[in-house]
């Protein structure tokens, strides 16, 4: 110890060998120095310009802790470099056992911690049996900065201002995960800034804490480099309010009591990785022991994009969440979803997704509460143009354009994550609108299509649907033929459908038989019928339909019987019916069509005029009336693997057809 001017009397001094103890004790002190230097070990020095020390009053001018050597010496994680402006502290008293100071201030600390890069540190461990109390500490502009060993920053406070009043330190609270105790406090901390990991850092623009409450403002996640490998997020918040935080220890154990929780207009953007890289394998680390109970969480007027190679993959253009009473504990943690919510009211507004290389997903609003989900104007959008699509796929395509004016979604007990099961009671889709054009004038595609029953018994997980309900919906088929004369075009007006037990087969005591129950205006005037069951847990594919159309106008008809047949029909349709089994190789069965004065006119391929002489003899043969119960035809038809089950089913009609008319 070095130092100008130094006084010192203490009276009734004693030592103690207690390591757990201060190991001196004196009644009286005065202390006068100046600049003095002291070596506290061979890592640290200690130094102020002045100390005046007197009756139970102590104040401190310039303090520093000061590291004398490089960190890469020192057998800690971290090195402490600390500078005190003025340090004082009055009424206090000091023995052996205890430490005790009615107020402590510190003016302008200014802490810099530097990382000495060691994972592991031999340290020895101490009894304490010691009582330090503190009525009111006080922590005036102070700064912190804590950097690596080459002085990169991690972290850093530029100004701080704390209160803490009745602090405890003793050998009961030394064994707290914070290792004293205090009654109220007050905090204030200005431009934080933290580096989460090298490519991620949080600016904050200010917290505030009044005892219960934590306000934080202007909250920025940013992206602070670039990754292929990595998925980066930029997040910004206006404001966030924690409310009524009684949160605190019980031993080892987090007990997390928050009465709310409110988020401000948070922006969030997700810069998607280019090429994921597996995450190796998690090992067994020990759950938390945490305790939590949060009243509610909102979060007010959100936006959500996500952006992969410049490009838009998803965005929202409003959202909001309420969650109310969550909780979660040591046991909750280990679960797919680690928190419980009472109930919950989540909304989106203006949802765009990109769905893939030809399509865009688009809903107005979303809402959720829990169970039930209600979607309103869903579209299912192509991209390109009819033309431009057809430019880019490489072998014949449908096209899709899918609308719905809304969506209901009744949850029964799904899950989500390593264990994911859907189980729904009911989804209905009201006004749909979907057109599927296929133009064949690409290259055939020979990919095998598989049946229904084969996709639902791939899905990888348990999936049951008990009922989906189709309301007030439409439909049409579009196919245009190189050499047709006019495209092939199928509508389905009025289209009602239900649909029960959709599965995978993979759920435990549920159905495995899907039934289909439809009925529509064929055409928009022909009123049909058609039904449909297939069992999932068959491997042979097998299924059964039947279905009829009434009143179906030739000039309809035409639409579909000429691009096919090459024939044109005159006359009048009063129904046709089908019931027809198959399977993944085959459809067959009885096919009924009943008309009256009908008359087939044979189309020359090239030109799509009559073939006046064939129609003419082709008609001799074709009885103008069916009177009574039509006799059936049977039908045979060998599946195209292919082509799509509807394709088959198309292909089965037409043959049914065509043994009556030619």
């Amino acid at each position: 110890m070095t130092g100008k001017n130094v006084n010192i009397h203490l009276s009734e001094i004693k030592l103690s060998q207690n390591a757990a103890k201060l190991p001196v004790e004196f009644k009286d002190f005065k202390i006068d120095a100046h600049d003095v230097l002291i070596t506290v070990n061979d890592f640290y020095q200690i130094y102020a310009t002045t100390i005046d020390a007197k009756n139970k009053q102590l104040n401190i001018s310039e303090f520093h802790l000061k590291p004398i050597e490089s960190p890469a010496l020192y057998n800690a994680k971290n090195v402490f470099d600390l500078k005190i402006n003025q340090l004082a502290a009055d009424n206090f008293s000091i023995n052996q056992d205890s430490l005790i100071i009615e107020n402590a201030k510190f003016v302008k600390p200014q802490l810099i911690v530097t990382s000495t890069n060691k994972k592991e540190v031999k340290e020895n461990p101490k009894e304490v049996n010691l009582k330090i109390g503190i009525k009111n500490l006080d922590f005036g502009q102070g700064s912190v900065l804590v950097q690596h060993r080459d002085k990169t920053k991690v972290a850093s406070i530029d100004n701080f201002h704390l209160n803490l009043k009745d602090i405890v330190f003793d050998k009961k609270t030394v064994k707290e995960k914070i290792p004293f105790a205090f009654s109220t406090h007050n905090i204030e901390f200005e431009n934080i800034y933290f580096k989460s990991d090298p490519l991620q850092a949080v600016n904050i623009k200010k917290i505030t804490s009044n005892d219960a409450n934590i306000l934080i403002s202007d909250v920025e996640f940013k992206a602070i480099g670039k990754s292929a490998t990595k998925d980066l997020f930029n997040i910004k918040t206006e404001k966030v309010e924690i409310l009524n935080n009684t949160s605190k220890f019980a031993g080892q154990q987090l007990q997390l009591q928050l009465g709310k929780i409110n988020v401000y207009h948070p922006s969030v953007e997700i810069i998607a990785a280019t090429r994921k890289v597996k995450a190796p394998k998690k090992t067994n680390t020990a759950t938390p022991d945490l305790l939590a109970n949060l009243g509610s969480l909102h979060i007010i007027d959100g936006t959500f994009i996500q952006k992969k190679q410049g490009q838009e993959k998803v965005k929202v253009g409003n959202f909001n969440v309420e969650l109310n009473s969550v909780t979660t504990n040591k046991d909750i943690l280990k679960e797919s979803i680690p928190f419980h919510v009472k109930n919950q009211l989540i909304t989106a507004k203006k949802i765009d997704v990109d769905a893939g290389k030809y399509y865009r997903l688009k809903v107005d609003h979303i809402k959720n509460t829990g169970k039930l989900t209600a979607a309103t104007n869903f579209a299912f959008l192509p991209k390109y143009s009819r033309a431009q699509f057809n430019r880019l796929i490489a072998v014949e395509e449908d096209l899709y354009t899918i609308k719905a004016k809304s969506i209901m979604i009744t949850d029964k007990n799904s899950a989500l994550g390593g264990k994911t099961s859907i189980d729904l009671d009911h989804i209905v889709f009201d006004g749909i609108d979907c057109n599927i054009y296929h133009d064949l004038a690409p290259p055939d595609d020979i990919g095998v299509r598989y049946m229904f029953s084969k996709k639902l018994r791939d899905v990888k997980f348990p999936l049951y649907i008990k009922q989906i309900d189709i309301k007030n919906s439409k439909l049409s088929y579009e196919e245009v033929a190189e050499k047709a004369n006019i495209p092939g075009k199928i509508t389905f007006g009025d289209f009602n459908a239900k649909i029960r037990d959709v599965n995978s087969a993979k759920m435990k005591g549920k159905p495995t038989l899907v039934k289909v129950d439809s009925n529509f205006n064929f055409f928009g005037d022909a009123p049909t019928d058609v039904h449909w069951q297939f069992d999932v847990a068959n491997k042979n594919d097998d299924y059964a339909i039947n279905g009829t159309i009434k009143n179906l106008s030739v000039d309809n008809a035409n639409l579909f019987v000429r691009p096919y047949l090459n024939v044109s029909l005159d006359g009048q349709i009063q129904y046709l019916k089908f019931d027809y089994k198959g399977n993944s190789s085959k459809i067959g069965g009885n096919f009924y069509f009943k008309y009256t004065d009908m008359h087939v006119n044979f189309l020359n391929k090239n030109t799509g005029k009559e073939k006046k002489v064939l129609s003419a003899i082709a008609n001799i043969f074709v009885k103008n009336d069916s009177k009574g119960e039509p006799d059936h035809v049977e039908v045979d038809v060998k599946r195209d693997p292919n082509k799509s089950f509807f394709n088959t089913l198309w292909q089965g009609i037409m043959e049914g057809l065509k043994k009556y008319l030619i």
